[in-house]
């Protein structure tokens, strides 16, 4: 490719190739697919996956680059957070905490705030008789009074506007691992109880504006090693998927 192309390019261009590569990898089904294909390419430690992201600058390649920020990206919700696990990962807390379903169910939500719910029963010879709920459930885990939750929360992500968030966003922020001084082990335990949707983006919090600030540092660098002034090394080839996993999955 000339350089006179090469420099044409413009850095919108490139960012959208880079955010449609970046995204892919979490779409992608087979070789890619976090579940049946590459657990790597989502689980990995950040030595490795920044490793990844130097090569892909190097090799001036967007397609290649926005994979490896993704997997970047992935480090803060995943391994950070202690899913190093490459058989179950986050899924067993994410499904726990409703992530693809929009919230928790209402008794886990009574467990976290109330230390325990009601156990309702139903008449099912008539639905119209409303659920008949007395026996009372208590919480395995202590109560959380909002507040003291609010506080903690506060505490450990400095800044933070809490204004709109769902108390589903507030046990997700609760029990993500930003700035611990806690009784960790304690936090992980209650992650078994009340899950944790660990990828769930929340604007201000420690983990995700440190993400954020490390992306758009890496997409700087790429885009000046492209299209600045001594710009050189662009590889505009769109590889497949098992390239994609190659990549990731190198030392």
């Amino acid at each position: 490719m000339s350089a006179q192309y090469t420099y044409a390019l413009t850095a919108d261009i490139l960012a959208d190739i880079i955010a449609e590569a970046d995204q892919y990898v979490d779409e992608a089904v087979g070789d890619l697919d976090a579940v049946f294909g590459c657990r790597e390419c989502h689980f990995c430690p950040y030595d490795k996956t920044e490793r990844h992201v130097e090569k892909a600058i190097d090799r001036g390649n967007p397609y290649l680059f926005g994979a490896s920020l993704h997997q970047l990206q992935d480090w803060y919700s995943h391994w950070n957070e202690e899913y190093t696990d490459q058989k179950l990962g986050h899924f067993p807390d994410s499904m726990r905490a409703g992530a693809w379903t929009g919230e928790r169910p209402q008794p886990l939500l009574d467990d976290f705030f109330q230390g325990g719910h009601y156990k309702c029963h139903e008449d099912p010879s008539d639905p119209y008789i409303d659920p008949f709920c007395e026996q009372w459930v208590g919480s395995p885990h202590p109560t959380h009074p909002r507040q003291e939750v609010v506080q903690d929360i506060k505490r450990r992500n400095l800044g933070i506007d809490l204004n709109g968030l769902s108390d589903n966003d507030l046990i997700d922020l609760y029990l993500r691992k930003d700035g611990y001084d806690f009784d960790w082990p304690l936090r992980v335990a209650e992650r078994s109880h009340f899950g944790l949707d660990t990828d769930k983006y929340l604007p201000g919090s420690r983990r995700d504006t440190v993400m954020g600030v490390i992306s758009r540092y890496y997409i700087r660098k790429f885009l000046t090693r492209i299209i600045g002034p001594c710009g050189t090394n662009f590889d505009g080839s769109e590889p497949n998927d098992e390239e994609i996993r190659a990549f990731l999955t190198s030392e």
